[in-house]
């Protein structure tokens, strides 16, 4: 029995290649040949709109950063592949939960609500935070949050790319530290100075009163 189906092919029109799908029901002649009675609809737009949308998912799954998206409630509506290396949970274990209550830490859960409610308000939150990670330990991230767009421009929740930055912050430590240690060489290196300066002034000027003394007439 021939059934009504759709037929997705590409078409030459001039020198451009486009997308048609074909809609309609195969017809039998009394021949016996094959014929297509339906009709054509050009399917370009959708077809390079679906190739922009896989390109861009194959993107943010490579980029280094972890980049997760979330509704206006928070819930969690991606989740690529950096992020679980970072935050230690599967893309499964988390779609569909709240962010807050997965990544926020109980002693920050103030500040967490704070800059969200910021984010809310404002469309973008930019900042440094202690992220909490599956294993109950903390990861110090940059992160930059700002809205998620559909395809027609509508803000449809937010999207939150973090990178670690441990390793800044311990170079700045180091940095922190180097320079501490300097300051304190200086200030013991000026106060060794300061005492040897006293310590050659003392007998110099015991000899250069001596020398006065010398010159007196009723002394010699």
């Amino acid at each position: 029995t021939l059934t009504s189906f759709p037929v997705i092919f590409r078409w030459w029109k001039g020198e451009e290649i486009i997308w048609l799908q074909a809609q309609g029901t195969p017809v039998v002649n009394s021949d016996g040949s094959l014929l297509f009675d339906g009709f054509l609809i050009d399917i370009t737009e959708r077809k390079l709109a679906e190739k922009e949308i896989k390109y861009q998912a194959s993107l943010i799954q490579q980029v280094e950063s972890a980049i997760i998206t979330i509704d206006f409630d928070n819930t969690i509506l991606s989740w690529n592949e950096h992020a679980e290396v970072l935050y230690q949970w599967k893309k499964n274990e988390v779609i569909g939960k709240n962010i807050i209550e997965l990544l926020g830490a109980e002693e920050m859960k103030e500040k967490t609500l704070q800059n969200f409610a910021k984010l809310n308000r404002e469309g973008h939150w930019e900042g440094d935070y202690n992220v909490l990670k599956k294993d109950g330990t903390y990861i110090p991230v940059h992160i930059v949050n700002t809205y998620l767009k559909d395809i027609n421009g509508n803000n449809i929740g937010f999207i939150g790319i973090s990178n670690d930055i441990t390793l800044s912050i311990q170079a700045e430590l180091e940095l922190i530290a180097a320079k501490e240690k300097a300051e304190e060489s200086d200030r013991l290196k000026s106060a060794f100075l300061a005492n040897m300066s006293h310590e050659i002034r003392t007998p110099m000027n015991g000899i250069l009163g001596f020398s006065e003394l010398l010159k007196r007439p009723d002394l010699t």
